[in-house]
């Protein structure tokens, strides 16, 4: 049986087809749905908050399309994570879709044309923020379900995109305590930028975040100015419950520590063990005597002021009244 020149063509041109689509599928392949919607349409709406409406009705409709989004997400599940970290990874210059285009809406065999090559279609530059967004509420959403992609998340806080490094921290966070002890790991990683990130994450509520209190006081002799800050950040929000660990470190930083930055955050630091910080006294009525010439420095000494009055309110009297002299010496006007 011949088969004609126009069966062979149309014979050629769908196998062809079916080859250009099937690769398409392998190196693109779609975005998990749920309920019709996209992934990404999901996590879009994620972004919308429904506390911020000002009619009752609309705040009431936006919280169930919240509600919504959140099971669809729950629902995809593991998927979702590899489409959350390419958006993580997101910058200005690489997030571009083009959601109206003569793609949209046409199929092959049932599939959308516009879901299998988006490289083919006109760009239309989507803010690397939105996609960061996408990223965050599919983190949040899994929470510790999402710990597989740790380590990858890890590597992207020394991003040289702030965007990327901020986001990935986020979802590191959203994944909770499993990511605790890589974060641990990460403090001495060689790139100071994820040492640094990593550390100002413990200043948040971490779960069983006590655990990096003795990396966090070695890391407050990094050579890097931004980890010290971070560390020393940390320790005065987390390391309270273990003062005869970390007032020592600060006390021994703050003797060494010539950035005022940092001097004025272990200060701070310091202040928030109260009595457990006797040890520090000395060293903040020091700095306390020490004439300041700069705002920076004067600001230096009143965080020395405030947390030698935390540590011993008897103590800081006097300090508070040369303080208050002085200040009054300042603004008072000058007579001919």
């Amino acid at each position: 049986m011949k088969i004609s020149a126009n069966r062979k063509s149309i014979i050629v041109v769908g196998l062809a087809a079916i080859g250009v689509w099937a690769f398409c599928a392998i190196v693109h392949p779609l975005e998990p749905r749920y309920g019709g919607k996209r992934l990404s349409q999901w996590a879009d709406i994620l972004a919308l908050f429904w506390d911020e409406y000002p009619d009752e009705q609309m705040a009431g409709e936006a919280q169930s399309r919240h509600n919504e989004a959140e099971n669809a997400i729950r629902h995809i599940g593991p998927r979702a994570l590899p489409y959350a970290i390419k958006w993580c990874r997101a910058t200005n210059d690489a997030s571009q879709e083009a959601p109206h285009d003569w793609f949209h809406g046409k199929k092959l065999f049932g599939v959308e044309l516009e879901e299998l090559y988006p490289e083919l279609r006109p760009s239309h530059v989507i803010s690397a923020n939105d996609l960061h967004e996408r990223s965050g509420a599919i983190f949040r959403i899994l929470g510790p379900g999402a710990k597989s992609e740790i380590p990858i998340l890890i590597d992207l806080l020394g991003d040289k995109d702030g965007g990327v490094a901020s986001t990935a921290a986020g979802d590191l966070y959203d994944i909770g305590s499993d990511a605790v002890a890589p974060l641990i790991s990460a403090l001495t990683n060689r790139n100071a930028q994820v040492r640094g990130v990593a550390a100002s994450l413990f200043e948040l509520s971490f779960p069983a975040a006590t655990s990096a209190v003795s990396a966090l006081s070695l890391c407050l002799s990094d050579p890097d100015s931004k980890v010290r800050f971070a560390a020393a950040f940390a320790l005065g929000r987390l390391g309270t419950n273990a003062p005869e660990i970390v007032v020592p470190a600060l006390l021994n930083s703050l003797r060494k520590e010539t950035n005022s930055i940092n001097m004025l955050t272990l200060e701070t630091a310091l202040g928030r063990f109260g009595t457990n910080a006797q040890t520090a006294m000395p060293v903040l009525k020091h700095i306390l005597e020490t004439k300041q010439a700069t705002p920076l420095g004067r600001q230096t000494q009143w965080a020395a002021l405030t947390a030698l009055n935390k540590i011993n309110p008897e103590a800081a009297v006097s300090f508070r009244k040369k303080w208050d002299m002085d200040l009054t010496n300042e603004i008072a006007p000058k007579r001919d």
